[in-house]
């Protein structure tokens, strides 16, 4: 799970700036924040109260049970409580916010902080993709694939092509998967399906789901598709949608789908194009 800290000097304007992101693992053995410059803060209002807000990022700081993995010896630590920051915030008369905590699909937590801050903290130039969500928003399936085609576009590989809605032949039946990447020999060489795990209707998640996972499966039992990659493109969860996300987690490590967060499809291209690279 993680939440963002924002810095808002002037709670009456409502103007913010994020400070920087706690990632907290729901079995207790990691957790660690990361916080940008407070400068930021004085560019925003000039007479911000940074001491205060300075104290308060401390604070988070040195009540995280723990930095980085660990493994409890003996007594346990308890988990930071988001209450608590939330009555800090409080107390510091909303100077300083906590987002509503998210939970996300995540197997190297210290990558997943350093992507997080990079999304949310980290100063971004033009360039950047104007299409980044608060965590608050949890985006459609038709923002993810905007995204990811939009993404895979932008990778400018020859060799690669990609295309939507298509159909594909397993051994025992036949996927309809939102993309498949493949060569310019039309060899397949990855299977892509969009979920989104804000869905009104949880039936889709499940749906979405199923349908990666069978096509991962039935492609394993083919010869020819052992070496088709299977990716679910998935977005963060909110807490009421944790049960369902950590579901997900432990069917796609059975069937051999690799989950990956909408806003960092780099694992796509790094593992497609050196595939590419070694035919």
């Amino acid at each position: 799970m993680y939440s963002v800290v924002r810095a808002v000097p002037d709670p009456r304007r409502g103007e913010c700036v994020n400070l920087g992101v706690i990632v907290i693992a729901p079995d207790g053995h990691y957790s660690d924040a990361r916080f940008g410059s407070l400068t930021r803060v004085r560019k925003l209002d000039s007479n911000a109260d940074v001491e205060s807000i300075r104290l308060f990022v401390t604070g988070i700081t040195g009540a995280l049970p723990l930095h980085g993995n660990q493994t409890y010896f003996g007594h346990r630590a308890e988990a930071l409580d988001i209450s608590t920051l939330t009555m800090w915030s409080r107390d510091f008369g909303g100077a300083v916010r906590v987002s509503e905590p998210r939970s996300v699909l995540a197997s190297n937590p210290a990558e997943l902080l350093d992507r997080l801050f990079r999304d949310y903290v980290a100063p971004h130039g033009p360039e950047q993709l104007a299409s980044r969500l608060e965590p608050e928003q949890t985006p459609s399936r038709a923002q993810i694939l905007t995204v990811f085609d939009r993404s895979v576009a932008q990778w400018d590989d020859p060799h690669l092509r990609q295309r939507a809605g298509a159909s594909i032949r397993g051994r025992r039946a036949h996927h309809h998967v939102d993309r498949i990447l493949e060569t310019e020999s039309s060899t397949l060489v990855a299977v892509i399906e969009a979920i989104s795990f804000g869905s009104r209707d949880l039936t889709e998640v499940y749906g979405r789901r199923a349908t990666i996972c069978l096509a991962a499966e039935d492609l394993q039992e083919n010869r020819s598709g052992r070496q088709v990659a299977a990716f679910a493109v998935h977005t963060t969860a909110p807490l009421d949608r944790l049960e369902a996300l950590q579901e997900s987690a432990e069917l796609f490590r059975s069937r051999g789908v690799i989950p990956v967060l909408f806003s960092d499809l780099e694992p796509i291209q790094r593992l497609v194009g050196g595939g590419l690279r070694l035919q």
